[in-house]
């Protein structure tokens, strides 16, 4: 299944982004990277501020999911987001992760988790997410 595989060339985005952030001050500057994507908060900005009503949360009630049929581009969701993650597509609607809901669904892992060539990433809900793991996510 390889639905979400998005080629640059045709002016898809990829619905994954790397954050460079620094930190510090030299001689302790530190560089780090992050990889995020729709991390469908609790409380969502994105869905509330939509006027025609083409975002909402798919039918896990989990993942936030966007009707293109229903969205009019105006772009009010990319504004509100904090990461920035629904992005203009080329139709001239707003595009973003889906959380792979078809594949998972399915029992199988979303695509980025699937391809992550180091198998760093992972799917879970934060509630299921370690210790470890939700302090490296809020200490940066």
């Amino acid at each position: 299944m390889d639905e979400n595989d998005l080629v640059t060339e045709d002016g898809r985005h990829s619905w994954r982004r790397l954050l460079h952030v620094e930190t510090g001050s030299y001689p302790d500057a530190k560089i780090s990277y992050a990889s995020v994507s729709c991390i469908n908060c609790n409380y969502l900005s994105c869905v509330d501020i939509c006027p025609s009503g083409a975002l909402s949360r798919g039918e896990d009630g989990k993942t936030v999911q966007i009707t293109t049929s229903a969205c009019t581009g105006c772009r009010l969701c990319h504004s509100v987001c904090p990461f920035g993650i629904p992005q203009f597509g080329p139709g001239g609607i707003m595009e973003k992760c889906n959380g792979c809901e078809k594949r998972v669904r399915e029992g199988l892992p979303p695509a980025c988790v699937r391809t992550c060539p180091t198998g760093a990433l992972e799917s879970r809900r934060y509630q299921q997410t370690s210790e470890k793991g939700k302090k490296s996510a809020l200490s940066g």
